[in-house]
């Protein structure tokens, strides 16, 4: 049997026999049949295409009996049916009078997906002969009975039909509402966007509101982008990821009057700032181990990294009476020495004297270099040899054993007072005449230079010749330097037929004097 789209659109063709058509010159009697038929074809497209007919089937499977004869699908053929379940999963089909499983697809030629069609949703199909599939016109293509817009360039307009200038007015809404296990509606949140202020102008702004539980159909602002592009949140805001502040001027403020504000300082830094109020940075920790908290690291990173480059540094800007901004006292780590395995560094502590900062304590190698805790004459640092003992025959100067102490001054302007205490002897009476020569010497960096020559001469005693006395040497030296220094004493004999030496009770001492 033919249907209404067997007809054809050009009048003079649809001149086949009754009831297919009205052929040219037809009896009379065949006119009604004619008529009739065409009138019913109508009804069945009318019915197949107004949802008056419900699917069977289950799970993605469609099933519909349609009121035209379908022996094939041919392209446009549309079918408006009721869905009597909702599709569990993408891949749904469509069977029109068991002509054959159609895939039912988005516009894009997609499955639609799971809930796309629901159950007691009317749906309108229709067949795309290019692909073999049913197209799902104007449905869901994410699930429920959503709107869906579909183009080049898909855009949802909502227009305020009133013309005012009032804030919060020219208002448009998208509402979120659903129902609770109790069939109670409720209105989970709300977009509203209106005109921001009361001029004659384009501003606008934007809140987003939720239900914050008890809020009914007044949801509460969270939310709020206006004009100025300021973005106003009044909750805790909960950032997963980056945050960035582009202007080079940002500013984070605290309070309900920005009374603490946080301020990028560009290429340099953030200044924390309570106004005309005393500005606290305070860090806690509550971690309940041995270990140290809260800390505060200053880490400086280099490529290149020198000897005697500064550290981190905690300034303290004050200001005079001309209302100008000096550098009062700073703190300080230096690295003195940056070798590998080897590294030295010192701690300052500097304050300002007349206009002029300097260094009132430093804190490196273990021990205080200060002018104020080592004012001009006190003694830096004190070094001791151990006990010296030797004995030589030799006719050259030879190292007196344990006679030597190494020192490293605090400050190039220092001196060292150094102190040899030496009981000095001849081995035994001897009827040899011996000359006693002691040297002290100072080395710096392999170069000797001698500080002092002392001598002790052989005496008459019971029974012969013999050395005994105290040699001395008291040198207040200026190295000049802060590299290590050593101080030795060396000695010889006049003659290799006896010796002569240093006993156990000998010392040589070094003094670092602060200048």
């Amino acid at each position: 049997m033919a249907e209404i789209r067997d007809y054809s659109v050009t009048a003079d063709d649809n001149n086949a026999s009754s009831p297919n058509g009205m052929a040219n010159g037809c009896a009379p009697s065949t006119v009604n049949d004619t008529w009739r038929e065409g009138i019913a074809r109508m009804k069945r497209w009318y019915e197949d295409c107004q949802g008056a007919k419900t699917t069977t089937g289950s799970s993605n499977a469609y099933l519909l009996a349609a009121s035209r004869v379908v022996a094939s699908y041919a392209a446009g053929d549309a079918y408006m049916f009721k869905a009597n379940h909702t599709n569990t999963s993408a891949g749904s089909t469509l069977n029109v009078d068991s002509v054959g499983a159609k895939a039912i697809v988005t516009p894009t030629g997609a499955a639609i997906a799971a809930g796309s069609i629901t159950s007691g949703g009317v749906y309108l199909v229709a067949y795309e002969a290019s692909a073999d599939k049913f197209m799902l016109i104007g449905g869901s293509h994410s699930g429920g009975d959503n709107p869906f817009i579909y183009n080049s360039s898909p855009t949802l307009t909502l227009e305020n039909s009133t013309s005012e200038d009032t804030s919060g007015g020219r208002e448009s809404q998208v509402v979120f509402k659903g129902l609770q296990s109790g069939s109670e509606e409720s209105t989970l949140g709300k977009i509203t966007v209106s005109h921001d202020g009361s001029s004659d102008d384009q501003k606008g702004k934007i809140e987003i509101a939720v239900n914050d539980g008890s809020d009914n159909d007044t949801p509460t602002t969270a939310l709020t982008i206006s004009s100025n592009l300021t973005v106003t949140a009044n909750g805790d805001l909960t950032v997963a990821d980056d945050l960035s502040l582009s202007s080079d001027a940002a500013v984070v403020n605290f309070g309900s009057d920005s009374d603490v504000t946080l301020t990028h300082v560009a290429d340099t830094g953030v200044t924390l700032s309570a106004g005309t109020n005393d500005t606290v940075l305070q860090i806690d920790s509550n971690n309940a181990d041995a270990g140290s908290a809260p800390k505060l690291v200053l880490n400086r990173t280099t490529d290149s990294p020198a000897d005697n480059d500064q550290g981190g540094v905690i300034k303290f800007d004050m200001e005079n009476d001309n209302n100008q901004q000096f550098n009062a006292a700073n703190i300080f780590a230096k690295a003195t020495d940056v070798s590998d395995t080897t590294e030295d560094s010192s701690l300052h502590f500097q304050t300002i004297t007349a206009g002029s900062s300097a260094d009132a304590l430093v804190l490196a190698g273990g021990r205080i270099n200060s002018s104020a805790y080592s004012p001009p004459g006190s003694v830096v640092q004190v070094v001791v040899s151990a006990a010296a003992s030797a004995f030589t025959t030799s006719t050259s100067l030879v190292d007196v054993t344990n006679a030597s102490v190494a020192i490293t001054p605090a400050s190039s302007s220092n001196k060292i007072f150094v102190i040899a205490s030496i009981d000095g002897f001849q081995a035994g009476v001897t009827s040899v005449n011996q000359l006693y020569q002691q040297n002290l010497y100072r080395t710096i960096s392999g170069s000797d230079t001698v500080l002092s020559t002392r001598f002790l001469s052989s005496q008459s005693g019971s029974g012969g010749l013999q050395i005994y006395g105290g040699i001395a040497h008291a040198i207040l030296d200026a190295p000049s330097t802060t590299s290590e220094i050593t101080y030795k004493l060396q000695h010889k004999v006049s003659n290799s037929g006896g010796s002569a030496g240093v006993n156990s009770s000998s010392y040589i001492i070094a003094m670092e004097v602060q200048v």
